[in-house]
């Protein structure tokens, strides 16, 4: 299994960005996609995981947001309509 970098999955965090005694994940993890590429980050409802220290969050933060909006809300209520693109369209500004 890949080590994390830093994750807030859940209710748990594990954050090994400075060095130290490293600490594993007490939950299970997503390492790869559809089993065969190594995935960097992994972002989700429950929240996030890095692997690599490289990645950029806000643009994947962005991504995830405009997928959100794109694919999953269905309209009907403000926060999934209006919300999730306000924050799509602000997370996308800092990039």
């Amino acid at each position: 299994m890949s080590q994390v970098v830093f994750s807030s999955w859940g209710r748990n965090i594990v954050d090994n960005r400075q060095g130290g005694e490293v600490k594993e994940a007490a939950f299970r993890l997503p390492v790869a996609y559809d089993g065969a590429q190594p995935l960097a980050a992994f972002m989700g409802w429950d929240g996030i995981i890095l692997y690599d220290p490289s990645v950029d969050v806000p643009a994947m933060a962005a991504e995830y947001m405009r997928r959100v909006q794109t694919l999953y809300c269905c309209g009907k209520c403000t926060p999934g309509k209006r919300g999730t693109k306000v924050l799509a369209d602000l997370l996308a500004t800092v990039l």
